[in-house]
């Protein structure tokens, strides 16, 4: 029997309390239809929606090209915990189906990222800043190579993304500026994560709590509590929100705080991994550029780029993402080469000033005004 499809999705995050912890669970609905009437029929209909499903997740997540994710198609069973029958007919010679499937969120993300991280045209680069409050601390300090930091940092690396930390933006950034991206002041996190350049902005708070035990005995009970916030840097978009405690016991607060961040952020290495990948696939569409002005960019400036721009045939839809008055990003729908667009920016002047080209990879342009 050949399969024919249609499909319709609704998306629900809900809670499967039933599993031995609680576990992200979204319930799909979808349509499926298979040749032939019966039993079987009915089987590859059901079977048709539930590989439907997984095709649509997959979409979801900016990915057209599907080949690769053949083995996440081909195991639809491994994702979809369970489903409800909602109808089902026969029609002529064709059967049809609707779902509610349950999907298994975790599996189904950590398989697309494991499939998709060699795949990508570079490592993701992804930016750490975390503040800390630790032992006695009473306010949010941003260190350098601090017990967060250099545990996620360490463990990334070794998984293959290209990871930087505070002392990348601290002599572009005030003091002010990344605490209030710390803790996230009036969407301050978002503008942070576009300026950084990364590919992802991981935000973060580490905080301990220290008690001594009731018995008498010289150890300290520490409890760390580690937030990560996962950022999209093309355009700010907060994809993730990740979060793991760890205690520890020990003589000096301190030292038992740290030690209790460094075990929450190794429970959290896996997770972070996979919403870096997750979240640059948006941005990997072949007929997208993604096109960020540095520098002196004031807006008639900027008009003046545009309309520059704008003369190329293969250009389409420009939509603006960000802008202020040291950056300004751009989706540019551009189907044709990138050499192109830098012989057509870059001879030009705008309003007394050149365009040079700072990096282009793939379908991401960054110029600057010097």
């Amino acid at each position: 029997m050949r399969p024919i499809t249609c499909l319709v999705l609704l998306l629900a995050p809900v809670l499967d309390a039933a599993a031995g912890e609680e576990e992200d669970v979204l319930t799909v609905r979808m349509a499926g239809r298979a040749e032939g009437t019966g039993q079987s029929a009915r089987t590859a209909a059901i079977e048709d929606a539930q590989q439907e499903v997984m095709g649509a997740m997959l979409r979801a997540l900016g990915l057209s090209d599907l080949k690769a994710m053949r083995p996440v198609l081909r195991r639809a069973g491994r994702y979809i915990q369970s489903y409800d029958l909602l109808r089902h007919d026969s029609t002529g010679d064709t059967t049809r189906v609707e779902i509610d499937a349950q999907v298994l969120e975790r599996p189904f993300r950590q398989d697309v990222a494991a499939i998709m991280l060699p795949r990508l045209p570079e490592p993701p680069r992804v930016l750490l800043l975390l503040g800390e409050r630790i032992g006695t601390h009473s306010a949010f300090t941003i260190p350098e190579g601090g017990a967060a930091e250099t545990e996620l940092r360490e463990r990334l690396d070794r998984l293959g993304l290209t990871v930087s930390g505070a002392a990348s933006v601290r002599s572009r950034c005030s003091a002010a500026a990344l605490k209030a991206a710390v803790l996230d002041e009036g969407g301050a996190g978002r503008r942070f994560a576009v300026e950084s350049l990364a590919d992802v902005a991981v935000i973060g708070t580490a905080v301990t709590a220290s008690e001594s035990q009731p018995d008498g005995s010289t150890l300290v009970r520490n409890t760390a509590e580690v937030t990560l916030r996962v950022f999209r840097g093309f355009d700010g978009k907060m994809t993730d929100v990740l979060a793991a405690s760890a205690v520890v016991r020990s003589v000096h607060p301190h030292e038992g705080g740290e030690q209790a961040v460094r075990d929450a952020c190794a429970k959290l290495v896996a997770d972070t991994l996979v919403a870096s990948v997750i979240t640059v696939l948006g941005t990997q569409a072949p007929d997208t550029l993604i096109l960020t002005v540095k520098g002196h960019a004031n807006r008639s400036r900027l008009y003046s780029v545009l309309r520059t721009l704008k003369s190329s045939p293969f250009v389409g839809a420009v939509e603006e993402v960000f802008c202020s008055d040291a950056l300004a990003r751009y989706r540019v729908a551009y189907d044709g080469p990138m050499l192109d667009l830098v012989d057509l920016l870059t001879p030009g002047v705008y309003e007394g000033r050149p365009l040079e080209v700072e990096q282009v990879i793939q379908r991401n342009m960054i110029l600057f005004f010097p």
